[in-house]
């Protein structure tokens, strides 16, 4: 999972315009100790990022987040799609959201559901940090999203999705599954006709630290998705 930055010789003028104060340099002009901090941290990933040193070669990348691309800044590899960059500040967000969006087009692809629940078991040891993640937050029970729950959790309201009675799809959509090869309980659910299907599943995943480092040394950090839908014709 490479790291990136856009060298200053790239010219952006083709790109939207940024606010200065969104900027890294708007940031650090907010004070002296700021400033210091910032620059010794963003010099240390630098030194640790590969640079796009033209035009030609930024254009081979997307930036997920739809947002203009930056000088003094940096982007991280998508880990399952090597063509797009996600700003480190936003990596976070948006893999956890990408994996709930994920299981949600799979399942609903194939299936007109009644009720679909779908998100990340809270937990007072994931942190990033100081980062509020998975840890803290709303929690929200399980059991007050979906009434005919059997697990007894808490859910981060942040990384939560529930549907209510979707329409079947005349046709599937293509969508380009990037993570429902790390749930084969729910392609199972979802090949053999599952009506109803409850879970809670463990995957693996690299999440960033305020720092340069990922996660417990670069080790992958275990997290627990809670899954549950049920389909219309299981709707009683």
């Amino acid at each position: 999972m490479a790291w990136y930055f856009i060298s200053d010789n790239v010219n952006l003028s083709n790109d939207q315009e940024v606010n200065s104060n969104d900027t890294f340099v708007g940031k650090v002009k907010r004070g002296y100790r700021a400033l210091q901090k910032a620059l010794i941290s963003f010099d240390d990933q630098l030194q640790s990022s590969l640079p796009i040193s033209s035009r030609s070669e930024l254009q081979k990348y997307q930036c997920a987040t739809k947002s203009p691309w930056r000088h003094g800044v940096i982007y991280i590899e998508h880990p399952r799609c090597r063509q797009m960059l996600i700003p480190k500040k936003d990596y976070n967000n948006y893999i956890l959201r990408d994996i709930i969006a994920d299981i949600q087009n799979y399942i609903t692809d194939h299936f007109a559901v009644s009720e679909l629940v779908i998100g990340f078991v809270s937990s007072s040891k994931f942190s990033l940090s100081g980062d509020a993640v998975l840890g803290s937050g709303i929690k929200v029970p399980v059991k007050s999203v979906n009434s005919n729950a059997t697990f007894d959790c808490e859910l981060s309201q942040t990384y939560m999705c529930r549907l209510l009675d979707t329409n079947r799809k005349k046709t599937k959509e293509s969508h380009s599954y990037l993570w429902i090869d790390q749930f084969p309980d729910i392609i199972s659910a979802v090949k053999h006709g599952t009506n109803k299907y409850e879970s809670i599943q463990e995957t693996s995943l690299f999440l960033v630290a305020n720092g340069l480092g990922l996660l417990s040394g670069k080790k992958e950090k275990k997290v627990q998705l809670y899954i549950s839908y049920r389909t219309k014709s299981n709707a009683k």
